[in-house]
């Protein structure tokens, strides 16, 4: 089990057996200020959003430990929280509240992280202050959903084969 510790900068690493106790297996600090939102690939790979970074970075998980692979990839955008997979593990999506932004990376093979869009906004919210925050991939991986708290809504964005983000109607 991974802990993202937001005020203290790390990630704990937490240890289950078949009888649900839990043991500390380690924490390491993580790459940038404020490790929020997390997903886990099948391939034993951490990608973490880090909120007081504005940053997502990303982990190799083997041994026990986390191991660094991509460090502190700005986002561009300000406050990314929620972070969800696509269904196939190519592209990681996460919500940055305080841009009203979804921002989009490619996940290689190895876990190294490449922003999709250049400006770190691959899909956008309809109105000022929206404030996506919970992010969700609907279970066919065509569509993406965000809670937009500022606006009372819930945005919708179709995901494109590059892992684009179109905007539809809230």
């Amino acid at each position: 089990v991974f802990v993202t510790e937001r005020a203290a900068g790390a990630i704990a690493v937490v240890a289950v057996d078949e009888r649900g106790n839990i043991t500390s297996a380690g924490r390491r600090p993580s790459s940038g200020a404020g490790p929020f939102g997390f997903a886990v690939t099948s391939r034993n790979q951490l990608i973490v959003s880090e909120a007081g970074a504005g940053a997502v970075s990303s982990y190799n998980f083997a041994g026990g430990a986390l191991s660094l692979v991509t460090s502190s990839l700005s986002t561009q955008q300000a406050a990314p929280c929620w972070l969800v997979l696509s269904n196939d593990e190519r592209f990681a999506f996460v919500a940055n509240a305080g841009s009203g932004s979804i921002g989009g990376y490619a996940v290689s093979p190895d876990g190294v992280l490449t922003s999709v869009s250049p400006d770190g906004r691959t899909g956008v919210t309809n109105g000022s202050g929206a404030t996506p925050l919970d992010i969700q991939v609907t279970r066919d991986g065509k569509f993406l959903y965000a809670l937009q708290t500022g606006t009372g809504t819930v945005g919708s964005f179709a995901i494109g084969a590059a892992g684009t983000l179109t905007t539809l109607p809230d």
